[in-house]
């Protein structure tokens, strides 16, 4: 058995970069890819190949095709249990011990031992799932008592942020203390999406988060892999959070400071929407500010265009159908409209997509999509419309445009 160091004073800590080798993919703990789930949040998001690699075009057919070529991510939200269920021995720091076969990520918190899945480094530490290719980067910090997650949250994503093409990011989801029934352990997420230039291969979808204790004491996850599958699995993710919670205390305690979602910064070229809202536009590389005023904005990278249009005033879905089609028609002419559809992904707010043809001022055939996102309880909508001049487009950027600004929206203010 392993014992657990003395309580230290607090020194704060700052993440360290993991290791980056071939693609890789990030979990929380084990729930399936593409879910938030409050036990095991899992993400995915392949990394390593892709940081210097310059956007690509993806040739399409003459043809337009009869779907979208831009869909967000999927967003099920599993709200997290307020309630314990793996049991967790009582402890105290006289008395904690660490199982011998676990991983001590430091401080006196540890993942226990796991079939098939593999250790290796040392803080921060990498789990691999043999079975289905998860991994999952952990790191325990301690940091000062009552720090507002965003910074820790903010300070890990600098570790990665530069070296890709392109990344865009959601605002963080802070949640008070109570995760996983435990009330001096509080959960901080960013969700990000990596570009990928090969057009064969979707972008990857990724998370970061910190399972932070009142006293300061921390854990950083960085979590990718295949959709659908977990790394650690629900109840070793409860046990590691079990034992932060337990381990010995490394100083005073604090109030938390107030839960607040915030955007993070990065390197990348962002846009700031001309209306209310906490999201910005993400530019991909070539893409600029080309029009925008009090409600709408447009970014394009010459050939291509995207435009963000928040319609006021729309009571039923129908009316937002109704103001998506004259939004689509402004500045330009529309031969065809496909009907509009699900595009099957479950998001926040109702959302509809469909194909549509037509010209450019100049006389120029243009072909795209338009998707609208609706707020029946603010009576607002979003019309997000995407513009190809040419037979070639980059659909891999233009999705982490759209998902900027659309992906997990729950109001449109």
């Amino acid at each position: 058995m392993s014992s657990l160091p003395p309580p230290q004073a607090p020194q704060p800590q700052a993440p360290v970069s993991p290791r980056r080798g071939r693609s890789q993919g990030m979990l929380i703990g084990g729930l399936a890819a593409a879910a938030l789930v409050a036990g095991g949040v899992t993400y995915l998001a392949t990394r390593g190949d892709d940081a210097a690699t310059a956007p690509t075009t993806v040739p399409v057919v003459s043809t337009a095709p009869t779907t979208v070529p831009v869909t967000l991510p999927p967003t099920t939200v599993t709200e997290p249990p307020t309630t314990l269920e793996t049991t967790i021995p009582e402890t105290t720091p006289a008395t904690v011990v660490i199982p011998d076969d676990a991983t001590e990520l430091g401080y006196g918190v540890y993942v226990p031992a796991i079939a098939n899945v593999e250790v290796e480094g040392s803080d921060p530490y990498t789990f691999t799932n043999t079975d289905n290719d998860e991994i999952l980067i952990l790191q325990a910090l301690n940091r000062d008592a009552g720090e507002d997650p965003n910074v820790l949250l903010q300070e890990y994503i600098d570790t990665f942020d530069a070296d890709y093409t392109f990344i865009g990011y959601n605002p963080s989801v802070v949640g008070d203390g109570g995760h996983m029934g435990f009330p001096n352990i509080r959960l901080a997420t960013v969700l990000y999406q990596i570009y990928q230039s090969d057009p064969e291969i979707e972008n990857l979808i990724g998370i970061v988060y910190v399972v932070v204790r009142d006293d300061g004491l921390s854990i950083v996850g960085d979590g990718f892999g295949p959709p659908g599958e977990s790394a650690l699995g629900d109840e070793a993710y409860r046990t590691m959070v079990g034992s932060l919670s337990n381990a010995p205390s490394v100083g005073d305690t604090a109030e938390w400071f107030p839960a607040e979602s915030v955007l993070p910064s990065t390197v990348h070229g962002t846009a700031a929407l001309p209306f209310a809202s906490q999201r910005e536009l993400a530019l991909a590389p070539g893409y600029e500010v080309v029009d925008q005023s009090s409600s709408m904005i447009v970014a394009s990278n010459g050939s291509d265009s995207l435009s963000v249009t928040r319609v006021a005033g729309v009571v039923t879905f129908d009316d937002a159908l109704v103001a998506a089609r004259d939004t689509l028609a402004q500045g330009r002419s529309v031969s065809s409209v496909a009907d509009f559809a699900i595009d099957g992904e479950d998001q926040a707010l109702p959302e509809q997509v469909a194909r549509w043809s037509g010209a450019d001022p100049d006389g120029t055939p243009t072909t795209g999509g338009v998707t609208v996102r609706f707020d029946a309880t603010n009576q607002t909508a979003l019309v997000v419309v995407i513009a190809h001049r040419t037979g070639q487009w980059d659909a891999n950027a233009e999705g982490i445009m759209q998902s900027s600004v659309l992906w997990q929206l729950a109001e449109i203010i």
